[in-house]
């Protein structure tokens, strides 16, 4: 009987094995070529929608599927029939794209999905210790929601600012003129003012604005206002309190 019970648990612990090697090779992380990291970064960044990039055959993946779903980690997935649930428990049968004939659905890990770092907090902000949050902050239009601290995607004092679609670190000047180097113009642009290197009529990546020619934004200057944040939300300087993560619905609004 003793040895009975022994090789049942031990088949057990096999089987809780072999389900949670399963799960782990299922998600296992995968990574994207530069081409394609770069095409994901700039996908829609302004309102964090569409933001599923994937390939559809990888080489490191037992299932073939890397797919970054929302923003979120690559992470290698399989394809799924949502009306199946044959996904692995602490993942869902989700929709992550359309090729123009079918819809495309695959195991997408709960925590990929779910934003729960920005839950209400209302006049409570204990609340956000319960989610591992740094604080409750009032966010315009959408109330209190808890939000954690990042670091500023770029060197001090630019910071990461959306410039006619994609976004670039740049220096605000709207409030002191003065900090733009000598070779460089305070220009408004939107509701703001930036630092522009000034550059000569006819040369290449010069624009003009009222008689001034500056250098437009290029690759070097590109960065990610997404780091350090869930998936669906950007890293923001927050009035004087430093930078947060914000979701994307406040952040949008306000391009």
């Amino acid at each position: 009987m003793k040895l009975v019970s022994v090789l049942l648990l031990s088949s057990l612990l096999t089987l809780l094995v072999l389900a949670g090697c399963e799960e782990d090779r299922m998600f296992a992380a995968c990574t994207f070529d530069d081409e394609l990291l770069e095409a994901c970064s700039l996908k829609d960044e302004r309102t964090c929608t569409n933001f599923n990039c994937h390939v559809a055959d990888h080489p490191t993946c037992v299932d073939k599927i890397c797919l970054a779903y929302e923003g979120a980690e690559p992470r290698c997935t399989k394809e799924c029939v949502p009306e199946d649930d044959d996904c692995p428990s602490g993942s869902r049968c989700t929709l992550y794209a359309y090729d123009g004939k079918r819809e495309k659905h695959a195991c997408v890990k709960v925590e990929d999905q779910e934003r729960l770092l920005f839950v209400g907090c209302g006049a409570d902000p204990s609340i956000c210790n319960d989610v591992g949050a740094d604080i409750c902050l009032p966010i315009p239009s959408l109330g209190n929601m808890c939000s954690q601290q990042c670091a500023n995607p770029c060197l001090s004092p630019d910071t990461c600012t959306e410039y006619n679609g994609s976004f670039h670190c740049m220096e605000s000047c709207r409030a002191n003129p003065s900090v733009c180097s000598p070779d460089e113009r305070c220009i408004t642009y939107g509701d703001d003012a930036f630092c522009f290197t000034t550059c000569d009529e006819g040369a290449d990546g010069c624009a003009e604005k009222d008689d001034l020619f500056y250098e437009l934004p290029n690759a070097n200057s590109a960065c990610n206002p997404h780091q350090g944040c869930p998936g669906r939300s950007f890293c923001q300087a927050w009035a004087e309190q430093g930078y947060y993560c914000v979701p994307c619905e406040y952040a949008a609004s306000q391009f």
